[in-house]
């Protein structure tokens, strides 16, 4: 999963210690690593840990992809690089304007984008190669990756895996009025689109 760091990441079938926690408990792990809401993601954790199904943390601690964002990959010091998989950050105008593309609406007019194109590199190639770890120690898994929108598409992490390894994949991403529509998605952006249709005011997904 995107949100949760890689060092805390939960197996279910390997970890009793936290199948014990009760919900209340895991909602503070929980929001000590998103900001999002629990009930967002609720059914997913109960189904998981019901049917012992292992979940793991894909994400690098937040201090360090802010510190990208705000003053870029070359003020890491060596002890943070160590703590990272193997990750390059070197940003090409495609992957820029993929990243003006898929998070428009976190763009502010005091943000240096450079930095925050190198935030989202570290993020996205520290992701592929956390999940490409577990598929490497568990080849007869197949994996579903929920991941914030932007990480999602296929210049994202997928493209960050097919870099380091050879992963037969399908991407999914949610229609967004104004970023992401039918007329204008290819195949370059994702595999599949789940289409939101607006009937007397409601959003409906199909």
């Amino acid at each position: 999963m995107d949100f949760m760091r890689a060092k805390i990441s939960i197996i279910a079938n390997v970890k009793p210690a936290v199948l014990k926690l009760s919900e209340k408990d895991f909602q503070r792990l929980y929001y000590d690593n998103w900001g999002f809401s629990w009930p967002l993601y609720r059914d997913i954790f109960l189904y998981a840990r019901k049917h012992k199904i292992p979940v793991i943390g894909l994400n690098v601690p937040r201090e360090v992809t802010r510190q990208v964002a705000r003053q870029g990959f070359a003020s890491l010091t060596p002890e943070q690089i160590g703590e990272l998989p193997k990750v390059t950050c070197n940003v090409d105008a495609a992957y820029m304007d993929f990243i003006r593309r898929s998070f428009e609406a976190h763009a502010h007019e005091d943000m240096n984008l450079t930095y925050f194109c190198e935030a989202q590199l570290v993020w996205d190639t520290a992701m592929a190669w956390n999940l490409l770890t577990f598929l490497r120690e568990n080849p007869k898994h197949t994996v579903v990756v929920l991941a914030g929108h932007g990480h999602a598409w296929k210049r994202g992490i997928p493209e960050q895996i097919q870099r380091q390894a050879t992963v037969a994949y399908r991407v999914i991403l949610p229609e967004e009025p104004g970023r992401l529509e039918r007329k204008d998605v290819s195949l370059e952006d994702t595999d599949y689109l789940w289409l939101i249709r607006r009937i007397l005011g409601l959003r409906l997904a199909f």
